[in-house]
């Protein structure tokens, strides 16, 4: 979900959600990898972070090349740039 809307809550707590950017921590195995610069609906009351599909594709591809890098803890910048092969 891209861009601010006023009827859109949270999922989990009925908080409102805002559009921002934001930092997304994965634990996957022994690693952890830490996305920053996520763009998200983000609930004002617990902070639960909710992305579009095509953001969510992005972020699995960096987080499995990251992985792929053998790190125990690795940090990347999320882009849109990067296109998710379909």
């Amino acid at each position: 979900m891209i861009g601010e809307r006023e009827n859109e809550r949270c999922y989990f707590c009925g908080g409102q959600l805002q559009s921002a950017v934001t930092i997304m921590p994965f634990v996957v195995g022994n690693s952890v990898v830490i996305v920053k610069e996520v763009p998200a609906e983000v609930c004002n009351q617990c902070g639960e972070a909710i992305v579009s599909s095509g953001v969510a594709a992005i972020i699995d591809r960096k987080v499995k090349q990251a992985r792929q890098a053998g790190f125990e803890v690795t940090v990347v910048v999320y882009s849109e740039t990067e296109l998710v092969p379909a």
